[in-house]
């Protein structure tokens, strides 16, 4: 697909299209773990780090900047969701102080969707079905502002495409020891694939 606002299956695909094949990623916990886990293909000398057994929010947005104090000489990027980056996000700074070149991509459907979703759909409410629709928002925060504030290069952006074309520029950045923040604007009608009905436990 090549929809606004990106469809975050593109959006995966067109960071495997673009990263080189020794990339570091680093999934963050929330609905980003079910759209990269799903979509991206990861070979050796490739690597994708995770930590499900807890699903600690933020996890991704620190420990890209410990992945890249181990490894200058590779690619490392965070895949995040808007909700851990807010929690998390001043991290950023440290990575300008340190002078390394971490990538974070933001998921950004200015809500804690997989909160949202999950309660939609594993735990619907008959009386008031879109009640879980206004209880999670994040209150539109301007992410690429916030990230500019503490010495990243950032940019928005909504269509596969934008992401595509500015992946040389984020990579000649992050090279240079610039962090590096791509806030993407997400389709907040697409369901991860972990809540395909196959999936999901019987309902009482």
């Amino acid at each position: 697909s090549k929809a606004k606002p990106i469809k975050p299956p593109a959006l995966i695909r067109v960071l495997q299209e673009t990263l080189p094949s020794d990339a570091i990623v680093l999934l963050d916990a929330g609905n980003c773990v079910g759209w990269a886990s799903h979509y991206f293909v990861v070979d050796p000398p490739g690597q994708m780090h995770a930590s499900l057994a807890m699903g600690p929010m933020g996890f991704a947005v620190g420990a890209v900047i410990g992945a890249k104090f181990a490894a200058r000489d590779r690619v490392c990027l965070a895949v995040v969701g808007d909700g851990a980056f807010l929690m998390h996000g001043a991290e950023v700074s440290t990575a300008q102080a340190y002078k390394l070149g971490a990538i974070w991509v933001v998921l950004n459907d200015d809500d804690l969707h997989m909160v949202t979703q999950g309660m939609s759909i594993l735990h619907p409410d008959a009386r008031s079905p879109k009640v879980y629709d206004s209880l999670y928002g994040l209150g539109k925060p301007d992410l690429v502002k916030f990230s500019e504030g503490l010495g990243a290069d950032a940019y928005g952006i909504d269509d596969p495409d934008q992401l595509a074309a500015l992946m040389p520029t984020v990579l000649k950045g992050a090279a240079r020891g610039r962090p590096q923040v791509i806030v993407a604007r997400i389709d907040k009608k697409q369901v991860p694939p972990y809540y395909n009905p196959a999936y999901l436990p019987p309902h009482a």
